[in-house]
C-alpha cells in the first residue's frame, strides 16, 4: 500500500489520499492505485488541463499528477470512477523485495510452491494467502490484550528488553515454577538447539525436524510406529533401548496423545533405572525430553500437563520444552521455555544464551499475560472444539483420511492424489498446506498436515478440497 491510494463512495474516487497523509487507522478503506488512468478529450481540455496549469503555478513541477486529480476528486462535478482489480495479479515492483515478492506471485507450480516453501513464515507479505501450514493459535491473544501492547509500543520498540534472569523470574511467574528451573528461549528453536546430551537418543518419527537437525551430534535411534499411533507401553519399551527419550506430546505432525498418567509410568521407569546403575561406570544418565508445545489444545483429560514444579522436584532428569509461540498465538515474538529439575542443566543452557534473547515485546507479553489467562484458556477451548468439526468436515470431502488429534492440526492421507498435486492447487486458490512428502517416517507422497483455523478459514479449504475431489472420483 505504498504510494497514493484513493477512497471510493461505490465506483467513484471519493479521495486521493497521498503518501504523507496516510493514515493506518484508515486502511481497510483504502485502494491502491496503480497508476494507469483513461481521460477522455473533453475531460483532459476543459478540466485536466486548466488545473494542472493553476496547480503548476501555486506548487512549481516537482508534484505528482494524481495530486491534480486529488483536487478535482473533490468538486461537486467529479465524475472520476475506479475500476477495482479484485481478480487480478498485479504488484508494483520499486526495489529488491518488491521483486522478490513478484517473483513469488507470478511464479507457475511447482515453482511458486517451492519459493512459497522456502520462505519459512513472513506470511503478511500475502495478504490474500491462507496458512494452514505453520501452528498459530487463531483465538489468540485477544483484542483486549493486542490493545494493551499497542498502548506501550513506542516504550517497548524504543526500549531494550531486560536480562534473561528477569524474563526467567516471568516464565516461572507464569507456571508457578522456580526460576532457579526455567530459562527463556527466542522461540522453542533457540532451546532445542542449545541442547548438549549424552549418549544416545530416541526419536519417534515422524516428527518436528528441529529435534534430529540439533541432535544429529548424537545416536539417534529411531521408533517409526505403525500407522503414526503408538501408546504408553511403546514408550516404556522405548526407553530401554535409549539414554535419552524424546517425547512430543501431542505428537506433530501426527497428533498423537499419550495420557498424562502413561508418561508418570514412563518417568517412573526411568528413575528407577537411574537409581539402580547410579555407580556403574560407564552407565549414562537417562533423561525424558517432553514437548508439551501444544498440549494445552487436548480435551482427552482435564489438567494433560506435567509443566509443574512438584513434577521437576520428583523427576530432576525430565527436560520439558514449551513453544508459547503455537500456543499462544505469538509466533512473531518468538516465545520459548525449558523447565528442569535439575539446576544444572539449566545453568548450562543460560551460559550459552545472550543476556537480550528476548525482545521487550515478548517480555511485556510474559509481564501481562497473567490477566488475560481466562481468555487463553477459552480459545483453547475454541480450538478443541473447531477440531472436531473440522475433522468430520474433511472426511466428508472423500479425499481425506483423518487421523484422530488433540493438538491444533490434523494429519490426513490424501486419497486418489498426490500431496504436491493437492499443495499445487490449494496454493493456486491462496491457500497454503503442510505436504510432508520426503519427511523421515512418512511413507509415500500422500500426507498433508493442515492447521486448525477458524471456521471461516477452515470453511474456505474445505470447499477448495471438495472441489478438488469432485474432479479425482472421490467418495465420502
Amino acid at each position: 500500500m505504498d504510494g497514493t491510494v484513493v477512497q471510493l463512495k461505490d465506483t467513484l474516487i471519493a479521495n486521493f489520499i497521498p503518501k504523507r497523509f496516510f493514515d493506518y487507522t484508515e486502511k481497510e478503506t483504502y485502494y491502491k492505485t496503480v497508476n494507469i488512468y483513461k481521460f477522455s478529450k473533453e475531460f483532459l481540455r476543459k478540466t485536466y488541463i486548466p488545473f494542472m496549469e493553476a496547480y503548476l503555478q501555486a506548487m512549481g513541477n516537482n508534484e505528482y499528477y494524481e495530486e491534480v486529480l486529488r483536487v478535482i476528486s473533490t468538486l461537486d462535478k467529479n465524475e472520476l470512477t475506479a475500476f477495482i482489480l479484485n481478480n487480478h495479479k498485479w504488484y508494483e515492483i520499486d526495489d529488491v523485495q518488491d521483486k522478490n515478492i513478484a517473483e513469488i506471485i507470478f511464479s507457475g507450480m511447482p515453482e511458486k510452491l517451492a519459493r512459497i516453501q522456502k520462505c519459512y513464515g513472513g506470511y503478511w507479505r500475502f495478504p490474500r494467502l491462507i496458512d494452514f501450514c505453520y501452528l498459530v493459535n487463531p483465538y489468540f491473544p485477544s483484542s483486549k490484550m493486542l490493545d494493551e501492547m499497542k498502548a506501550y509500543f513506542k516504550a517497548l520498540i524504543s526500549s531494550y528488553p531486560s536480562g534473561l534472569n528477569t524474563e526467567n523470574m516471568l516464565a516461572g511467574k507464569l507456571y508457578t515454577i522456580d526460576e532457579d528451573h526455567i530459562i527463556t528461549g527466542n522461540g522453542a528453536a533457540e532451546i532445542i538447539r542449545a541442547l548438549e546430551l549424552e549418549g544416545s537418543v530416541g526419536v519417534i518419527y515422524p516428527t518436528f525436524n528441529e529435534y534430529p537437525e540439533s541432535l544429529s551430534k548424537n545416536n539417534i535411534i529411531p521408533f517409526v510406529p505403525e500407522n503414526f499411533a503408538y501408546t504408553k507401553d511403546d514408550l516404556l519399551n522405548f526407553a530401554d533401548s535409549c539414554d535419552t527419550m524424546l517425547l512430543i506430546n501431542p505428537d506433530n505432525p501426527s497428533g498423537n496423545y499419550i495420557p498424562k498418567s502413561g508418561i508418570i509410568e514412563a518417568l517412573e521407569k526411568i528413575k528407577k533405572l537411574n537409581e539402580v546403575h547410579e555407580h556403574d561406570s560407564g552407565y549414562v544418565y537417562k533423561r525424558l525430553i517432553l514437548d508439551e508445545s501444544f498440549i494445552d489444545f487436548s480435551d482427552s483429560e482435564k489438567e494433560p500437563s506435567l509443566l509443574k514444579q512438584e513434577i521437576l522436584d520428583a523427576y530432576p532428569f525430565l527436560i520439558l520444552i514449551k513453544s508459547l509461540s503455537k500456543s499462544y498465538g505469538i509466533p512473531g515474538i518468538r516465545l520459548g521455555i525449558l523447565a528442569c529439575g535439575d539446576k544444572s542443566v539449566v545453568q548450562a543452557m543460560r551460559k550459552k544464551f545472550s543476556i537480550w534473547n528476548i525482545n521487550s515485546f515478548a517480555e511485556y507479553f510474559l509481564q501481562i499475560i497473567g490477566k488475560y489467562q481466562k481468555d487463553y484458556e477459552y480459545s483453547c477451548k475454541a480450538i478443541a472444539l473447531e477440531r472436531s468439526r473440522f475433522e468430520e468436515k474433511l472426511k466428508q470431502t472423500g479425499l481425506l483420511c483423518v487421523y484422530p488429534s488433540q493438538a491444533n492440526y490434523v494429519l490426513c492421507k490424501i486419497k486418489h492424489t498426490s500431496a504436491k498435486e493437492l499443495a499445487e492447487y490449494l496454493l493456486d486458490k491462496n491457500i497454503f498446506i503442510k505436504d510432508l512428502s520426503g519427511k523421515k517416517g512418512i511413507p509415500d507422497g500422500s500426507y498433508i498436515r493442515l492447521a486448525v483455523r477458524n471456521k471461516t478459514d477452515n470453511d474456505a479449504l474445505i470447499e477448495t478440497v471438495s472441489a478438488y475431489g469432485s474432479c479425482h472420483n472421490a467418495q465420502p
